[in-house]
């Protein structure tokens, strides 16, 4: 008969402490050492294989928005294609929300590295800047006032609904 750890552990009526390594002696006289990981760290090992099974599936969305450019030649990156067919996905009910969930919450706080290669890039083409340096300054600005404007917008709409839900 095989038994896991926890079951030896219990059987033995040995009180084991999460994180330490102890000595233990079976019924029979053998030496035997058990280990037993702290909970912190097995269920932080384990949400870290959680976000990163995560994020392959997500990836496996841009693979197909990128096989869908592919087939329509449209002047949209794949990334949107793929976008557009995880958002059908999780409207339809295909995929459940928990699937992506935080995945997509890591990605999002790490969204930032994201960019920086792109900034770098710029930054190495000096006549970019010094040919279309203020339209580009311009740009920047208005759509990042065309996205805060949104977010507030769709912020604003939220809390509406949820304050109206709770009465």
């Amino acid at each position: 008969m095989i038994l896991s750890l926890h079951e030896l552990i219990r059987k033995l009526g040995v009180r084991f402490r999460l994180g330490e390594c102890h000595s233990c002696t079976y019924a029979d006289g053998k030496d035997f050492y058990a280990f037993l990981p702290a909970k912190g760290r097995l269920s932080s090992m384990l949400k870290l294989g959680i976000v990163i099974l995560q994020v392959c599936f997500l990836h496996v969305f841009l693979f197909l928005g990128m096989a869908l450019k592919h087939i329509f030649p449209l002047p949209i990156p794949a990334s949107m294609f793929g976008l557009f067919l995880l958002f059908l996905a999780l409207y339809c009910n295909i995929i459940k929300l928990e699937w992506v969930e935080q995945g997509a919450k890591w990605l999002m706080a790490e969204l930032l590295l994201f960019f920086i290669p792109s900034a770098v890039g710029i930054v190495n083409y000096e006549q970019i800047i010094s040919i279309q340096g203020f339209e580009i300054v311009i740009l920047i600005a208005i759509s990042t006032m065309i996205v805060m404007g949104m977010t507030a917008i769709t912020a604003e709409r939220i809390s509406v609904r949820k304050r109206s839900e709770r009465h």
